[in-house]
Order: C-alpha cells, then sequence, then structure tokens
C-alpha cells in the first residue's frame, strides 16, 4: 500500500532533478550575498529590539539551581478540599 499522491511525485521529481535544483542552495543570489553580516557562532541580537525578548520569569534566575531544602512549617490544605467538596 502506498501513500496517496506517492506515485504522481514520483513520477514528477526524481533524485537528479533534486540533486540538480538544490545544489547551490545556500549560496543564494547576489542580494543576499551582498548582505553585511558579523562573524560569529549566534546572532548578535540587538538588545533593544521587541521582535522576541526573554520572558521575566528569567530575571534574576541563577544559572545553576539552589540545593534542596527541607519543607518548614508546611500544612496539609487536603482536608479543606474534601470538606468543601461535601454536599
Amino acid at each position: 500500500m502506498t501513500a496517496i499522491g506517492s506515485d504522481s511525485l514520483a513520477s514528477a521529481i526524481d533524485a537528479e532533478m533534486f540533486a540538480s535544483r538544490y545544489a547551490n542552495v545556500y549560496e543564494g543570489d547576489d542580494r543576499w550575498k551582498a548582505l553585511e553580516v558579523k562573524e560569529g557562532d549566534t546572532y548578535d541580537w540587538p538588545t533593544a529590539s521587541t521582535y522576541v525578548a526573554n520572558p521575566p520569569f528569567f530575571d534574576g534566575l541563577e544559572r545553576e539551581a539552589a540545593p534542596v531544602a527541607d519543607i518548614v512549617e508546611a500544612r496539609s490544605r487536603r482536608i479543606r478540599f474534601i470538606i468543601a467538596a461535601l454536599p
């Protein structure tokens, strides 16, 4: 059993056609080649940009997690939930 349209696709494209069309896909045209870019492993994103920003819950977040500590003076809320669920 074959996927719907797979015969149509196979008759429309083959490996040689794909390779010839996409062999130079990363070269780009003259406008692409004329773009000025800074060298580096990552994009130097403008800090004033509002396009992509860290969510505020990352503010003040340490890179390393704090050590696990005992929970002190905790009270169970289970009884309140059971009582609230009673008719």
